[in-house]
């Protein structure tokens, strides 16, 4: 059988292996927030609404037009998209087996292809992230077509495989635009490097084009993002084009004349691209196509942005560990077997590099939630820190063979580089979200990579052994078979369950498993009331990312968001918002009241929205978590069914601490607490039931978890007196448990039923002196800091001053300890310390902008001379950012002081501004604004609907 052949057929069986995995969970579990929203936009699209018009996405188009056929045409229900999605993640993983076959052989592709698929996320009794229709897995399709097409090209020569990738890559960027650019980028990359050695014809071209690439990748950060991002994404791309230029410049076999190929790729991408950007140019303009379709101005980056996993301490250490020492493996293998490094010591080394991991890992490693699920988030993180130290291996070796006066990359040179270049940009894809849900879409391509170093490193070590090499190779795979067993078996529990609970909606029907159904039991309560209460076709606006239940009724909703992270939509859009509503109030509204999880500070940071909702709507029901509003007036007493798991016995404690669900979790620890009888019970009990450090662990994230004060005298004891552990879990504990009681009062209906026992209810266990040494000690504050600032502030502590002003002059880097300072100094009777928290409101950081401006509004209340000073100041700020917070907050709280300012502010040179202060003028009722605002009404622009309602709030004048 042929080699060709036998790779179909091998791709075909990795892929149906791949499809009958994905096909068991077509029916389960549903994700509330983001599968919730793209289902719903999906809907919208196919009952005709447009993208970027009707309603608001920071994706383009594909996903919605593709499922909105598929919606339309198979009973409007998520299952057909469902089975979409296992054709799409089944065809990604056999060509990533296709694409890796050439590099490992059989073993190792079906290993780095099966256990891409094994460890796409699944959380037993939620849901699994290969069912939601994500933008990421279609064109994560179209970037691997794209690498296997260009990869004929580099293989063959042969010039139409580059209009194929064109088309790929159109394709990709059709459903996600980082992720097209990003595989344009890759194919360019490898002509332009493969041109640019010295007496090529094309090497100035080639040269211009990896000088742009450069600028390009270093472009995508923002000055507020930089950290460790920077050097891990962007680094090893960076060294391979400046090696290039400055130090292998030796010339290479090019495949095709630079600028030749680099046509025919823009000719593949426009056939696709070219329909729909023309279509939404023209509807939106070339300026709110760049906004609003490609996100370019709308710091989308700056506002989803997660930092890199920094390793620091135990566990956290551990993928880091992982990663070098697979590295270290590889090197000293490779040293050994071309007689750098004598066998033996090479041999003796690894031998005792793996016995001190194993030593490490037996006397630190705790595993509470078991050993599967702790080396499976272990495993997740790894990719993290192999592939940048993967990616600079690889460069090196490519770079050697650019010196000289002759490239020796050899014959398939041309096609590794292919594989690194895709590698590198795809992992590109990981800015600026970084977490492992991103790593995951973001790995595939670095997973050829890696199979083409798991195989040379498999060779090296059967040159030293004296081994037959596919003995290392079946080693290899043997161990990576086995993480992705590990990775994937435990997700089957919630299918083999022996009951289900199903969702109570036709357009979604589907379960979980009965024992962890208590949210959905919820939503289906709280469908059932909506279901009864509202007419056909009526609108019902969902707050803040609760789209799913408009979706799982068939109702339209009333505005064009319908997804409130902090920070998108803005405070302009969120008035936009604020302003239709008040057109068309809907007759409904559906909240949350607790487990928020990513949207904890949207009520926080949508004031406007708030207190919106707050003065027009009122509690109708409350099922679990869920909160139906109707319009005032309401019913006088609302329905209250507080839905929570039942309380295991004791005997199963450890369990249900250590199950995937929440709820259940949850359950436990109102069990635990309520059996030690109040707070002074909790510490000797915790003793009785968590005698070892790995239920000790167990014990504290999940009371971390729970918010419950109840706890709070226990864990200030474990924090003071723990081993470093379980002092870290103690901390983040009371962090939580702090951040909770912030944010809490915000939520919409934010009256709780049942008791909460929120943590001011036990300040009176709190060692005041204790606490406040951990504020004022520099590495303490650090860890603890948020939380002793916050209670050293509920407790009225005078002696805190010090800690505080400490605080806020040194912690620069950490805003949101510099909030806890000047919150606690403003309790302490030093109200001018609000220009401090004004002053920060330049920050593009959530740490500021989602809880510093209802915090000034509370404070406007009891200080109303001082915030009103501080805000007039703000509006004279440098940065622009800070000059419209303060005009949002001035109107918001009704600071008529600051109208002279605000009035000025009209002729700021920044129309965010401007269109911030034409509110708050208005919100003000400040008739002296009137000539200013019929002039800007009559202008036109962007800014003359809030100058239109602005006049509309004026008092009239009287003839």
């Amino acid at each position: 059988m042929s080699g060709t052949r036998t790779g179909t057929l091998g791709a075909l069986a990795v892929g149906a292996v791949a499809a009958a995995y994905f096909a068991a969970f077509v029916g389960y579990g549903i994700n509330l927030e983001d599968e919730g929203l793209i289902l719903l936009q999906i809907a919208r699209t196919a009952r005709g609404d447009l993208p970027y018009v009707d309603f608001h996405t920071g994706y383009t188009p594909g996903t919605f037009y593709l499922n909105a056929v598929l919606y339309n045409a198979f009973g409007q229900s998520v299952l057909p998209l469902r089975w979409l999605l296992v054709l799409v993640n089944a065809a990604s993983v056999a060509l990533l087996f296709a694409l890796a076959r050439p590099w490992g052989g059989n073993a190792l592709a079906a290993v780095a292809a099966l256990g891409y698929a094994a460890f796409l996320p699944c959380f037993v009794g939620d849901f699994a992230s290969f069912n939601v229709p994500y933008p990421s897995w279609y064109a994560g399709l179209a970037f691997l077509a794209a690498q296997w097409v260009f990869d004929r090209h580099l293989a063959t020569g042969r010039r139409w495989p580059l209009v194929l990738a064109g088309v790929c890559v159109g394709i990709a960027f059709s459903f996600k635009p980082n992720a097209g650019v990003l595989a344009a980028l890759a194919c360019g990359l490898v002509l332009a490097l493969l041109s640019a050695g010295e007496g090529d014809p094309d090497r100035t071209g080639a040269r211009l084009l990896l000088v742009a690439a450069a600028l390009a990748l270093v472009g995508v950060f923002t000055a507020d993002v930089i950290g460790a991002e920077f050097p891990t994404i962007i680094g090893p791309p960076l060294v391979l084009i400046l090696g290039r230029l400055a130090w292998a410049t030796a010339p290479d076999r090019a495949t095709v004349r630079l600028w030749h190929g680099i046509g025919l790729l823009v000719a593949g991408g426009l056939v696709v691209t070219l329909p729909w950007i023309g279509y939404f140019v023209a509807r939106l303009g070339p300026l709110g196509f760049v906004r609003d379709v490609l996100l370019l101005g709308s710091n989308a980056d700056a506002i989803y942005a997660t930092p890199y996993p920094v390793p620091i301490g135990f566990p956290a250490s551990w993928p880091a560990v992982v990663a070098i020492g697979l590295f270290a493996i590889g090197l000293v293998g490779r040293a050994a077997a071309r007689g750098h490094v004598r066998v033996n010591r090479a041999v003796a080394g690894t031998i005792g590099g793996v016995v001190t991991f194993a030593g490490l890992l037996f006397a630190w490693a705790r595993m509470p939630e078991g050993v599967t699920r702790s080396i499976v988030w272990q495993a997740q993180h790894v990719g993290f820190f192999l592939v940048p130290l993967m990616g600079l291996a690889t460069i090196g070796w490519v770079l050697r063979r650019w010196r000289g006066a002759i490239g020796r990359l050899g014959p398939d040179g041309p096609r590794l580089l292919g594989v690194l270049a895709f590698a590198l940009t795809m992992f590109v894809e990981l800015y600026p979200r970084v977490d492992t849900m991103h790593l995951i879409i973001a790995l595939p391509s670095a997973l050829v990579l890696a199979t083409a170093c798991a195989a040379r490193l498999a060779r090296s070590w059967a040159e030293i052994l004296r081994l037959s090499p596919p003995i290392t190779r079946g080693a290899v795979a043997l161990a990576g078979g086995a993480l992705a067993l590990v990775a994937a078996v435990p997700n089957a529990e919630g299918l083999v369950a022996p009951s289900h609970a199903t969702l109570a909606s036709a357009h979604a029907p589907v379960h979980v498993e009965t024992r962890r159904a208590t949210d959905l039991t919820a939503l289906n309560r709280t469908l059932d009331h909506l279901r009864a209460h509202l007419e056909p076709g009526e609108p019902l606006f969902a707050f803040p990312a609760l789209a799913l239940v408009p979706f799982a009724l068939g109702a339209p909703t009333p505005t064009p968001h319908d997804y409130y992270f902090p920070g998108r939509p803005d405070h302009r859009a969120e008035v936009e918002i604020v302003r239709g509503l008040a057109a068309r109030p809907p007759r409904y509204v559906v909240t949350l009241n607790r487990r928020l999880g990513f949207f904890n500070e949207s009520p926080a940071y949508y004031f406007i929205l708030r207190e919106w909702l707050r003065t027009h709507y009122t509690l109708e029901a409350r099922f679990g978590r869920y909160d139906v509003l109707r319009a005032k007036p309401g019913p006088g007493t609302p329905a209250i069914e507080a839905l929570r798991a039942p309380e295991p016995p004791r005997e199963a404690w450890r369990a249900s601490l250590a199950d995937p669900d929440r709820e259940v979790r949850g359950a436990a620890v109102r069990a635990f607490l309520d059996a030690a009888g109040g707070p002074g019970g909790v510490g000797p009990l915790a003793t009785r039931v968590a005698p070892d450090e790995p239920m000790l662990l167990l014990l504290l994230r999940n009371i971390g978890e729970a918010g419950d004060g109840r706890a709070l005298e226990w864990l200030i004891e474990t924090f003071e007196n723990a081993t470093w552990r379980v002092k870290g879990e103690a901390g983040g504990a009371l962090t939580f448990l702090a951040l909770r009681d912030m944010t809490e009062r915000y939520v919409v209906e934010s009256a709780v039923e049942p008791p909460r026992h929120p943590l001011r209810d036990f300040l009176t266990v709190v060692p005041t002196a204790t606490v406040r040494h951990w504020m004022d000690d520099y590495k303490m504050r650090r860890e603890i800091g948020v939380f002793a600032g916050h209670v050293l502030t509920l407790i009225g502590d005078d002696e805190s001053r010090g800690p505080f002003e400490a605080t806020l002059r040194d912690e620069t880097k950490r805003p949101f300890l510099q909030v806890v300072a000047a919150r606690g100094l403003v309790a302490l009777g030093e109200p001018e310390r609000v220009c401090d928290l004004v002053a920060l409101l330049g920050q593009l950081k959530h740490d500021v902008q989602d809880t510093v401006p209802s915090y000034l509004i509370e404070v406007a209340r009891t200080h109303p001379a001082e915030v009103a000073r501080c805000v007039a100041t703000g509006l004279g700020a440098a940065r622009p950012l800070a000059r419209e917070g303060a005009a949002w907050i001035a109107g918001a709280a009704g600071l008529s002081a600051t109208a002279p300012a605000l009035r000025a502010a009209l002729d700021d040179r920044v129309p965010a501004v401007r269109i911030a202060a034409i509110w708050a003028l208005g919100v003000l009722r400040d008739v002296a604004a009137r000539p200013a605002l019929a002039r800007i009404a009559d202008d036109g622009g962007e800014e003359r609907a809030f100058a239109a309602e602005a006049l509309a709030r004026l008092p009239q004048v009287s003839s």
